[in-house]
């Protein structure tokens, strides 16, 4: 299996956005429709879906699976941690397209929001964790800390986007805390982190998507 360096993928990244002029928006598309194209086919009964993004790309890219997840009959929650002025633009921007399909998109920002996530996660059958992306270098702050503890401890059915929140991609560090994947879908290739331990027990089953790269 081909793994990569986090400087490999940003080079990669860099390489389609700047230099072939691939929308970093069309990338974004691509993932998180593979995302939902995996949900879709290990989960015939539909469950219900509590999607979690941050305010990266990996947010992005689990709004997108979001909308496609909704438009073919999955019943879905959308939840964003910190807020949505904050998020990167691309991110911003799926968050709009949900809105604008009369998608509600929660702010998570205070200790009542987090009661309201909570809830949302006993209602679900099947998490999508977009909080965090594979450069996390530092400790997983709050209130990140606290949601990751509430994916872990739901017993629910956890699919990551690209890498489990709260591992280094380079070095398989759990930063502090981490969410326990039962399936990754990683975009292009594995993050070198998610083969060593305790990375590779972290991801579960991990699927490489093609996203155009």
């Amino acid at each position: 299996m081909k793994a990569v360096s986090l400087k490999e993928a940003n080079r990669l990244d860099n390489i389609s956005i700047y230099k072939i002029g691939i929308p970093r928006i069309v990338l974004m598309e691509n993932a998180g429709r593979a995302v939902a194209e995996l949900i879709g086919l290990n989960f015939k009964k539909k469950p219900h879906v509590a999607a979690i993004s941050g305010g990266g790309y990996n947010g992005g890219d689990a709004m997108v699976a979001v909308r496609h997840l909704t438009l073919s009959g999955f019943k879905v929650e959308s939840f964003i941690s910190g807020g949505i002025e904050k998020a990167k633009d691309e991110t911003v921007m799926q968050a709009r397209i949900l809105q604008g399909l009369g998608i509600r998109v929660k702010e998570i920002v205070s200790d009542k929001d987090i009661k309201i996530l909570e809830r949302g996660i006993k209602r679900s059958d099947l998490i999508i964790d977009g909080l965090l992306g594979a450069g996390l270098k530092g400790e997983v702050r709050e209130p990140n800390r606290t949601i990751i503890g509430l994916i872990n401890n739901s017993g629910k059915n956890v699919v990551s986007v690209d890498i489990p929140s709260g591992l280094d991609g380079d070095t398989a560090r759990v930063c502090g805390v981490c969410v326990k994947a039962d399936h990754t879908v990683t975009f292009q290739a594995v993050k070198k982190g998610m083969l060593k331990p305790p990375g590779r027990y972290y991801s579960g089953r991990v699927t490489v998507a093609d996203i155009g790269i």
